[in-house]
């Protein structure tokens, strides 16, 4: 008597020959019983079938995903810190130099061997020399003289250094806003002397020249082109004028003897700057 697989096994063959893991069931009817012999390549086939099956239906594991790295904090930005004053003494006094014109008058060295100064000081030369505080003479040729803005002239001047050494000194301008009250030095200088004066800023901007701004500091005619020098020893306007100023002491105001400087943060003197610097 043929052996044949039981109702079980036949109606499991139905189903994978539905599934097409196997092509045909009869082979397996026939042989797939107890005591039946079936070939080892067609077992091997099936298990093949029945494993893509399976991978193709059971789903995978979804793979965690990993972790977004968390961003680096940008560095902080160090605070700017006042200097010394006695620091931004040297230092103005080193890049104050005196101009060989007339009587004379000052002018501040800026970075890239660049000289600012009053133009009523350089008086339209195309040319001339100027004093270091190291006692080295150098030479000075023009740059360019502010426009001015409208009918209002603006009374600066910027010049070149002939050959600067690297080593020359000079003050940075300043970025940060001018406050009303704080402390500003200057330094006048005369042929043999440099002069330190100080005082404080008393009034942003002029009614007459909103581009000026006046403080306490008790400027001399010689002054005139000198740098307004913050606490960060930044460089805030260049000096072009004596005048009075009111000062509040108590409940007192009174007039005391001050300057009025250009705003090198005016919106028309910085643009002016910026094509240079």
């Amino acid at each position: 008597m043929n052996k044949q697989a039981n109702k079980e096994t036949k109606e499991a063959l139905k189903v994978l020959q539905n599934q097409s893991v196997i092509q045909s069931a009869e082979y397996w009817v026939q042989n797939a019983h107890e005591g039946g012999v079936v070939r080892g390549d067609l077992v091997a086939l099936l298990i093949q079938n029945m494993a893509k099956k399976l991978t193709g239906t059971v789903p995978k594991p979804e793979t965690p995903e990993k972790p977004k790295p968390e961003p680096t904090p940008e560095p902080t930005k160090p605070t700017k810190q006042p200097k010394p004053w006695s620091e931004i003494e040297k230092l103005a006094k080193a890049a104050s130099v005196h101009i060989d014109i007339g009587f004379g008058g000052t002018g501040v060295l800026l970075k890239g061997g660049l000289l600012l100064t009053a133009k009523h000081v350089s008086k339209g030369r195309v040319s001339f020399r100027v004093k270091t505080y190291a006692r080295d003479w150098l030479d000075a040729t023009l740059v360019a003289e502010h426009p001015g803005i409208g009918k209002d002239a603006v009374d600066l001047a910027l010049y070149k250094i002939g050959r600067p050494s690297a080593k020359l000194p000079f003050l940075p301008l300043s970025a940060d806003s001018l406050v009303s009250g704080q402390k500003l030095l200057t330094v006048e200088a005369e042929y043999a002397d440099w002069i330190v004066r100080t005082g404080e800023l008393c009034q942003l901007s002029t009614k007459m020249q909103p581009w000026e701004f006046d403080c306490s500091v008790p400027v001399e005619n010689g002054n005139s082109g000198g740098a307004a020098v913050n606490e960060y020893g930044d460089v805030i306007g260049i000096f072009v004028n004596v005048t009075s100023v009111g000062i509040q002491r108590g409940s007192i105001r009174e007039s005391v003897p001050g300057g009025e400087a250009i705003n090198l943060q005016h919106q028309a003197v910085s643009e002016w700057l910026a094509k240079w610097l």
